[in-house]
């Protein structure tokens, strides 16, 4: 799961934090999963990159834990064309 907050420091600490909301959003899009986000139980919201385990209460087979993997994105620098006179 690439994170949009990029890593403030070497520790990879985040500037913003990945939500339930996030963590659903990731697991339909790159996974065709469809969770709703009050299902996911998530100790706290993830503010570093690494491993993280979450688990998601199943309808009728109680419970399952996955472990997502949080990874900066690149940043891509904007460059701004100058007009020539």
């Amino acid at each position: 799961m690439a994170s949009d907050a990029d890593a403030k420091d070497a520790t990879q600490t985040l500037y913003g934090s990945l939500t339930k909301a996030d963590v659903a959003k990731a697991l339909a899009e790159l996974h065709g999963i469809v969770v709703d986000r009050d299902a996911l139980n998530m100790e706290d919201k993830i503010k570093s990159t690494g491993y993280h385990t979450c688990s998601v209460k199943l309808i009728y087979a109680g419970q399952a834990a996955f472990t997502i993997q949080v990874v900066p994105t690149t940043t891509a620098t904007t460059v701004e064309a100058k007009e020539e006179a």
